[in-house]
């Protein structure tokens, strides 16, 4: 849920936004940099929404693939949103900048959304030991060794997460 005051602040940063481009001598020349930024807003908009209706209520299944694809959603819906407020600053140009606009301000607050639970690579990086998690539960004869050397290796955000979901204390 906290992905989307992120979205409101992309939202918001792109009616500014719009607004400048329209007063400008030439609204054409900021055309494709405002389709791009309502692209990104549209791409904002539908992964919260999709992480929203996968929470189903809070009655979803509590496993680490669910887990691990909202953490993705959410990984992908920041950089939207950030991608957003940035693509807003630049159709608003000079004016965009004066603090009084208040871009400066969207600017920063979207920015706080790279702070939240699992930054982009370290869900990378959880996702590459969910994904190997999975491969090694499917062939159920991986040893317990080579399992607790992949799981300290990569450095498995969870401890030993891979251990942990085969059974293995």
């Amino acid at each position: 849920l906290i992905m989307s005051t992120y979205v409101g602040v992309a939202e918001t940063a792109a009616e500014r936004a719009i607004a400048i481009a329209a007063s400008k001598r030439d609204p054409l020349a900021v055309a494709p940099l405002v389709g791009r930024m309502l692209s990104r807003l549209s791409v904002a908009r539908s992964l919260v929404g999709t992480m929203i209706a996968s929470a189903d209520d809070l009655r979803f299944d509590n496993t680490l693939e669910h887990a691990s694809v909202t953490l993705a959603r959410k990984t992908a819906a920041a950089d939207v949103c950030i991608d957003t407020v940035r693509l807003a600053l630049e159709i608003g140009g000079g004016q965009a900048f004066g603090t009084s606009s208040g871009f400066e301000r969207l600017y920063r607050d979207v920015n706080g959304a790279l702070c939240h639970t699992l930054k982009a690579a370290q869900q990378a990086q959880q996702a590459i030991c969910d994904e190997i998690n999975a491969i090694l539960h499917r062939k159920k004869n991986a040893s317990k060794k080579l399992t607790r050397e992949l799981g300290v290796n990569l450095g498995c955000l969870w401890g030993q997460t891979i251990c942990d979901t085969l059974g293995w204390h």
